[in-house]
């Protein structure tokens, strides 16, 4: 029986043996790389008023969402809350404040999903003990690159809006409003050696943003 020479986690290409496990295997690629994806989403809102002067609005929510390429998935955390104030018949004074948190794993679904479809039923995924075989005859495997392969992103943003109406001669309303918005985004990137058969790559990135606006106009209510 013809042995296969193997080097680090990777199968070099020799004749067809029969008997090699690591050729004797029957997947179904696209069922191994797709599942069936979830989503959780919870919203929590409440609101209220005091006697025409005063009112606020709060929602609360959350979102965990799976893609349906293996270990692909989205989440997000905010809260936002807007607090209407009527300091006169003719002044009313609102304010706008948001948190948004978000992270997500990005993969490369074309990508991952070529390299299975590319792939023949018969190569094994493991070893008889359960490891990765990360590359077959030159080929990829996608499972672990889906699994082992890091390539997170996260971002903070947070939002300030002060908003001021005025109404005079009985049909007109100035409105001002200013904004602020502070962004704060990280990449966490990393293919180990294994999954590319040769020198790890990484890298971490991280940036800050800001935003500043503000606007006045008039509008005359008919």
């Amino acid at each position: 029986m013809n042995k296969k020479p193997v080097t680090g986690t990777a199968l070099s290409r020799t004749d067809a043996d029969s008997l090699n496990p690591t050729r004797m295997a029957d997947n179904d690629m696209l069922n191994l790389i797709t599942r069936v994806a979830h989503t959780n989403d919870v919203n929590v809102n409440i609101s209220g008023s005091m006697k025409n002067k005063f009112s606020y609005y709060t929602s609360i929510g959350f979102l965990d969402q799976e893609g349906i390429v293996l270990n692909s998935w989205f989440r997000r955390f905010n809260v936002r809350t807007n607090v209407d104030y009527n300091m006169t018949p003719n002044l009313k004074v609102s304010t706008n404040v948001e948190l948004t948190y978000t992270a997500r794993n990005s993969v490369n679904e074309n990508v991952v999903l070529l390299q299975g479809l590319r792939r023949p039923a018969s190569m094994a995924l493991y070893y008889p003990d359960g490891s990765y075989i990360y590359y077959n005859a030159g080929q990829r495997n996608p499972i672990a690159q889906l699994m082992e392969a890091k390539d997170e992103r996260s971002g903070y943003s947070v939002r300030f809006t002060e908003k001021a109406e005025y109404k005079f001669l009985k049909n007109f309303v100035w409105v001002g409003q200013a904004t602020v918005r502070y962004n704060v985004n990280r990449t966490d990137y990393l293919n180990t050696a294994a999954l590319t058969n040769g020198v790890s790559e990484g890298r971490n990135i991280a940036g800050l943003s800001r935003y500043l606006s503000g606007e006045t106009f008039f509008n005359l209510e008919c």
